[in-house]
């Protein structure tokens, strides 16, 4: 398929219909709280205790409508573990192909996650109600995928890091030292679909083989796919706003990825060479000048009005749960919804996670490149359930219901903006002895060689 030279807008998106300041707060927020959830709910920790008893923030309910749907009051924890408190440096997320070479790391992760896949639907931790969060966001105002969670002030809790660090100590002795240093270092994993334009094999097939405690095992690849808790589908249902009759999100009980299509993972990288994610992301950091609100927002028409981080975004989605075909013009594209990634249930595939971790990565590369570019004031036209429309949202503005370690103070842009907060970094960021210069121009290679156009 030729490559289109304007590659189409997430059609599900409704930012569309937004104005440039309205789109770019809307993004900005999204920017912000990717690193909640992916980060502090899948490798981190949560303190819940719930100050509205009932659902909490579960998606059973038609609509979700009422208080017990909307959380008021979440703290947020970083991941803990394998951080050096002298230099303050954090482990980093590695890229797909790097995280594979850690076995350890992967068979932790892989039992853990699927866990975590596994635990009840009414748990507040679980894969279903975390995903939940995400769609939540999409339905009440926000951005589609991010942070959201309704804990008060309670005692933290890990999710898969604090798993992995109880099942290390389960290995036999001469094993049990490696899996316990893999444990403390164990962050969730990114997919950079921009340098490797394909499906990672850890996500394609159904089972795989993992070293448990008792031995070899080959188990569910709980990358592959999630399976809907019984009771949850019709619940699901009936708060879309879109796809309500679209039986691929509703007869399988099962998220999916294009089954009728013969080969996914081909038609997948067909389909990031069509959208030209790898050259698209390269120009975020060379065309647009360090311009925070272009980089952030899909609003602004102009020369470079496909250029945009949401826009890169949405690109992997419509690749992976959509079958395309090119307009006559070879300007556009139509797509067919195939899978869930395509529609507003994206977040219960487990690769919206790995998709989202490197959206976060590179807005992280983004802001240490461009340090004084960011969050400006804009009159919000849209607001949230916990703060009126029409109000100026600045750098300091409280991104309520999210709350830092003490459960008393609310994230802000400024206070969100440090992925160390978190307790994470990513490998182009592991130096600290390097100057703001030397970074910029560390990052920049490092940009120049993933993504710039290549020696033919």
């Amino acid at each position: 398929m030729k490559a289109l030279r304007n590659p189409p807008l997430y059609p599900r998106n409704p930012l569309r219909h937004m104005d440039p300041p309205s789109r770019l707060r809307y993004i900005t927020q999204a920017l912000i709280c990717l690193a909640f959830v992916i980060g502090v709910f899948l490798i981190g920790g949560v303190a819940l205790n719930y100050t509205t008893p009932g659902f909490g923030w579960t998606l059973t309910q038609p609509r979700l409508s009422g208080t017990a749907a909307h959380p008021r009051h979440v703290r947020v924890v970083g991941a803990k573990t394998g951080i050096d408190y002298v230099t303050g440096s954090a482990p980093p997320r590695l890229e797909l192909s790097d995280f594979m070479e850690a076995k350890q790391g992967v068979d932790l992760y892989l039992q853990c996650h699927l866990e975590l896949l596994e635990k009840d639907a009414s748990d507040k931790l679980s894969f279903y109600q975390i995903a939940g969060l995400n769609y939540l966001l999409y339905l009440i105002s926000w951005s589609p995928p991010l942070k959201f969670q309704q804990p008060s002030m309670g005692s933290p809790k890990q999710i898969i890091s604090d798993c992995a660090v109880k099942l290390a100590k389960k290995y036999d002795e001469d094993v049990r030292p490696a899996y316990e240093d893999a444990a403390s270092v164990l962050r969730i994993p990114y997919w950079d679909w921009a340098a490797k334009p394909w499906l990672p094999d850890i996500v394609a097939a159904p089972f795989r083989i993992v070293r448990t405690p008792k031995g070899p095992v080959n188990m569910t690849n709980p990358l592959h796919h999630f399976t809907f808790p019984n009771g949850t589908i019709e619940g699901l249902r009936a708060a879309a706003s879109i796809h309500k009759e679209d039986p691929i999100i509703w007869t399988t009980g099962a998220t999916m990825r294009c089954p009728q299509l013969a080969d996914h993972n081909e038609t997948v990288s067909d389909q990031l060479r069509v959208l030209n994610t790898t050259l698209r992301t390269y120009q975020l950091f060379t065309e647009l000048d360090g311009d925070y609100e272009h980089f952030a927002s899909i609003g602004y028409w102009d020369v470079h009005h496909r250029i945009s981080l949401e826009n890169v975004h949405n690109s992997i989605h419509l690749a992976v749960g959509t079958e395309m075909t090119i307009e006559q013009d070879a300007e556009w594209a139509r797509s067919q919804l195939c899978g869930h990634m395509g529609s507003d249930f994206a977040s219960f595939d487990p690769l919206f996670f790995l998709h989202h971790a490197n959206i976060d990565r590179i807005f992280a590369l983004w802001q240490a490149v461009f340090p004084d570019s960011y969050v400006t004031p804009r009159i919000s036209d849209l607001g949230t359930y916990l703060r009126p429309a029409n109000l100026t949202d600045t750098i300091d503005t409280p991104l309520q219901p999210f709350f830092g370690e003490d459960g008393k103070t609310p994230y802000t842009a400024a206070t969100a903006r440090n992925i160390s907060t978190f307790g994470y970094t990513y490998p182009e960021l592991m130096d600290s002895t390097m100057n703001q210069s030397e970074l910029r121009e560390h990052i920049m290679q490092a940009v120049s060689r993933l993504y710039g156009e290549k020696d033919s």
